[in-house]
């Protein structure tokens, strides 16, 4: 498992070259959590509020430049820090953060749960937990997997609960949440199987791989 550490002290950043613009830009309640002053969160594409004063071309235009991962955020200290991107958590699939003061340190864990799917981009959810108590702060946009099945296709829904649904020329015939490993479910005329990890739709004697249940790394 990744671990970061949050340095307040020592950012190697001129004096008065960055600033933080607006602090709640894109940090809401339903995708952070507070910790002693800190606020940890997890945000895709929104406004990267730590940004530079000094204009970079021609025509005196700012920066505009996008976040997408762990942020961290203390008003008090003025921090507004990208701590983990989006790529690295998609990689990892678990990365500690710490925060802290002067003699105390807290640590916040990242989780990210995925699917793969078949012809498509994953599925996810995004968890962060600290002193036991985990918190569901994101979630991906569904996806439909590429393969046609006995003329029905299978849409994964992401949540607290992954689930599919089963559809033929756009109309919704049964949905159902994704089986445990190793255990099957039926809905909408299809059965999908998992094996292990690998999640399968099965029609008659026809069976196709859909998806890939990706495991946190250790």
């Amino acid at each position: 498992m990744a671990v970061l550490l949050v340095v307040i002290a020592a950012v190697a950043v001129p004096y008065n070259l960055f600033t933080v613009s607006d602090r709640s830009s894109g940090i809401t309640d339903q995708n952070s959590i507070q910790v002693r002053g800190y606020t940890i969160a997890y945000a895709e594409g929104i406004p990267n509020q730590y940004i530079s004063d000094v204009e970079f071309n021609a025509l005196g235009e700012t920066t505009n430049v996008k976040a997408s991962g762990v942020i961290v955020v203390n008003d008090q200290q003025e921090i507004w820090w990208q701590e983990i991107s989006k790529d690295r958590l998609g990689f990892d699939h678990r990365v500690a953060v710490r925060v802290g003061g002067i003699g105390w340190r807290e640590t916040v864990l990242a989780s990210r749960t995925t699917w793969k799917v078949v012809g498509n981009h994953s599925v996810y959810t995004v968890q962060l937990e600290h002193d036991d108590e985990r918190t569901h702060v994101f979630t991906s946009q569904p996806a439909r997997a590429e393969p046609t099945i006995a003329g029905r296709n299978v849409t994964f829904v992401p949540g607290e609960t992954f689930s599919f649904r089963v559809t033929r020329n756009g109309t919704v015939l049964g949905q159902a949440d994704i089986p445990e490993r190793d255990e099957a479910v039926s809905a909408g005329g299809l059965t999908l199987v998992r094996m292990k990890n690998r999640l399968y739709a099965m029609n008659n004697q026809t069976r196709v791989r859909i998806a890939k249940y990706v495991p946190p790394k250790k």
